[in-house]
């Protein structure tokens, strides 16, 4: 009730002292009137009128001890909130009148503003399952008309997760009821939604007929909000069928109308799209003054996504008038507004303008680190989508096998059934064919017997064959997640050099990166070929006597370039005569990949150890690192067979093939050994090997 005593102060001071001269003069009749002049006023777009008689009406209601109008003047001021873009305000109200008065009978109509509030902000899959909670409580008040306007909200939340067929099924489905039972109002909301989402589907020449019949019926019942919707939504379709004037001529309509409907909510999405449309005339300098007034509504009201398509905008402009280094301001901008949001599409397209124009004003090394940006984000796209389409195919392909499968048992059936029916007649006929008969079967179970053995035989061999087919996968996995984007980064170089575009002092910068490319492809292509050889045909391993603390210098003197560079000292800490029955390639392999993790992870000035420890059970060989350490959650992914390639940035960005831990556990197994790894955040990590002395 806090909520509602801060409503009375505030209609108190509102009123001022001549609402308590008139206390005896308000009734019941007065707060209904009030509060249906101010749902009709919000739908004429008067909002200031419509807020002064919601409040009127809740402070009256609550003087009066009026319960049905404190929650009907609740109603109104969510729905007030909603239609004026504050959603917060709108969801607070909403939420507080839910909890108050789970007894009202407006709760199905707190549930539907609730539901829109969250697709109003993005949240459609919660606005889909409250909406979903309204229909099933709508349905025991048989309230048609509270049906079509919730089937037809859900629609735009579905509409909004790119869901073609739900979102055209119910905006159909709801023009078609409205129709049914003749309410104009809610048929013109129904055609102007089902015109609105026909045109984000590209289906531009139905959209349009629909949205001019949404237009019609309210220019007939003076409905000024879906006025303005219509004439908003039929000027985006004329825009995507490139008839530019007739948009241009809509959208100044629309501006217009939305100051007398909507005095207090800025037009920002007119005026970028008024912008966008000059953008596309080729007129960039009457595109920007729009661009720049919309960017500064949505900064005020904080619309991320509004931000995000005016920074495009102006960088656009600026790059239509040759200003490059003013482009690359706003392409930046938008760059950060895109990873804040997490939206895949607009990091695409921030990465792809950055790209372009960093090449223009000759940032070749810039541009070729947002070049490989573009690409790994547009190949994870593609996979996905990649994906998506084979689980379909997959899911075709079955239900293909299925069908043919009944048609062969239906087959088989109806050839049994005439079987049947010809033995029949033969036992009839004479004993003589019953005999034939038998010898039939029996030759008939001999081949069956035979068939069963082929069938087993076949089973064996596609065990063998899927088998051999998931290693194939798998290799292919890691070969295009591993050496996909270093080829790209080295493809991208050489492309740059190709052209003459980098000067002598800038070759020689990047033939360092280069050199480190090649390395580290080369160190994949190492252990991909030992693992390939494992997995394809076998490995034989040998035993010899190996002298680990030998082994392990060979294989720190690999490595101590790329540990210096990084301040790194590495030590060998392990016994001189610690001995041990092995295969000494498979060992190097072990080491090698263990101390480039750790040298990955650890800072600046700390030491990599290599330690070791005898007793009568074998023979524990440690690598620990003082580095970031691992989370338990990493830990888990290290050694998981769901995770082929799992890898993470090192201490300075570097990029591993993610792979290496994967061939250690594999080839320590071989070994008859164990591997473990501890650690914490913060506290480094240590991987720890138990080989059996024998």
């Amino acid at each position: 009730m806090k909520f509602q005593a801060g409503l009375t102060l505030l209609v108190t001071l509102f009123l001022g002292s001549s609402a308590f001269a008139q206390e005896q003069n308000v009734d019941t009749t007065a707060i209904k009137q009030w509060l249906d002049e101010a749902n009709v006023e919000i739908n004429q777009g008067e909002m200031s009128s419509a807020r002064k008689k919601i409040d009127q009406a809740g402070y009256w209601s609550e003087k009066l001890g009026f319960q049905k109008g404190i929650e009907r003047s609740q109603l109104r001021l969510g729905d007030y909130y909603l239609t004026t873009n504050q959603y917060d305000s709108a969801q607070v109200v909403l939420e507080s009148a839910l909890n108050n008065y789970p007894e009202s009978e407006f709760q199905v109509h707190y549930l539907n503003l609730l539901s829109t509030v969250y697709r109003y902000r993005n949240e459609n899959e919660k606005a889909i399952d409250t909406y979903k909670l309204a229909l099933s409580k709508v349905d025991t008040l048989n309230d048609k008309r509270m049906i079509i306007a919730i089937n037809q909200n859900m629609a735009g939340a579905y509409q909004n997760l790119g869901m073609k067929t739900e979102t055209l099924e119910r905006f159909m489905a709801s023009v078609e009821w409205s129709e049914a039972y003749r309410d104009t109002s809610i048929l013109v909301v129904a055609l102007n939604s089902l015109g609105n989402a026909l045109n984000e589907f590209g289906e531009f020449e139905q959209a349009g007929f629909y949205l001019n019949r949404s237009l019609d019926l309210a220019e007939k019942q003076n409905l000024r909000v879906d006025i303005l919707r219509a004439t908003t939504n039929l000027a985006n379709v004329k825009s995507n069928l490139g008839q530019m004037k007739e948009a241009l001529s809509l959208y100044n309509d629309a501006l217009e109308l939305s100051k007398e409907v909507r005095p207090n909510t800025p037009p920002f999405l007119i005026l970028y799209n008024i912008g966008n449309t000059y953008l596309k005339m080729d007129e960039p300098s009457k595109a920007k003054s729009y661009f720049e007034e919309s960017l500064g509504y949505c900064r005020q009201l904080s619309i991320p996504q509004g931000i995000y398509y005016n920074t495009i905008g102006l960088g656009n402009v600026a790059e239509k008038q040759n200003n490059f280094t003013t482009a690359l301001k706003w392409y930046n901008e938008a760059s950060e507004i895109a990873d804040g949001s997490g939206v895949s599409q607009f990091q695409i397209e921030s990465l792809e303008s950055l790209y372009r124009i960093s090449k223009q004003l000759e940032l070749y090394g810039t541009a070729l680190n947002y070049y490989e940006r573009y690409t790994a984000l547009s190949d994870s796209m593609n996979d996905l989508e990649m994906e998506k389409e084979f689980t379909e195919l997959k899911n075709e392909l079955e239900l293909r096998r299925q069908t043919e499968i009944n048609t062969l048992l239906q087959e088989k059936q109806a050839q049994q059934e005439t079987k049947l029916q010809f033995q029949l007649v033969l036992i009839i006929a004479a004993v003589f064919i019953i005999i034939l008969i038998l010898v039939i079967l029996w030759n008939a179970r001999k081949s069956n017997r035979a068939m069963t053995e082929a069938n087993d035989q076949l089973k064996v061999q596609r065990s063998e064959l899927e088998k051999l087919n998931g290693e194939m996968n798998k290799l292919f996995a890691i070969i295009a997640h591993d050496l996909r984007a270093p080829l790209s980064s080295l493809k991208g170089m050489l492309y740059l050099v190709k052209e003459g575009e980098l000067n002598e002092a800038e070759i020689t910068q990047f033939s360092n990166d280069l050199e480190n490319s090649l390395q580290r492809n080369i160190e994949v292509m190492e252990d991909l070929f030992e693992w390939a050889k494992d997995q394809m045909s076998g490995i034989t391993l040998i035993s010899e006597s190996v002298n680990i603390n030998e082994l392990v210098d060979k294989v720190i003197a690999k490595q101590v370039d790329r540990a210096l560079k990084k301040g790194i000292s590495v030590a060998n800490e392990i016994s001189k005569d610690c001995t041990l029955e092995s295969d000494p390639n498979a060992l190097t392999l072990i080491f090698r990949n263990l101390l480039s993790n750790a040298i990955k992870f650890t800072e600046r000035g700390d030491t990599v150890r290599f330690t070791s420890k005898i007793s009568e059970k074998g023979i524990e060989i440690c690598v620990i690192d003082s580095g970031v350490g691992m989370s338990k959650e990493v830990q888990d992914k290290v050694f998981s067979n769901t995770s082929i390639s799992f890898s993470q940035t090192g201490t300075q960005g570097e990029k591993g093939t993610g792979f290496g831990l994967s061939i250690v556990k594999e080839f320590v197994n071989k070994l008859g050994g164990e591997i473990r790894v501890e650690s914490k955040e913060g506290q480094g990590t240590k991987f720890c090997i138990d080989f059996p002395l024998s």
